[in-house]
């Protein structure tokens, strides 16, 4: 499933899967609802590139 925004500051295609199926090919589902997570993801983004 693709979804293409037509109005707002999104221009990216967003995709959607149901866990199973990811996991069935070994991709990993992150869910970025909640604030917090965003926040954990872009330390987590910051100390890889400081490190690497």
């Amino acid at each position: 499933p693709l979804m293409r925004p037509s109005k707002g500051s999104i221009t990216e295609a967003i995709t959607q899967f149901e866990f199973p199926i990811l996991e069935s090919i070994g991709l990993l589902k992150v869910d970025f609802l909640g604030l917090s997570t965003l926040s954990v993801m872009r330390e987590a983004g910051r100390l890889i590139h400081e490190r690497h």
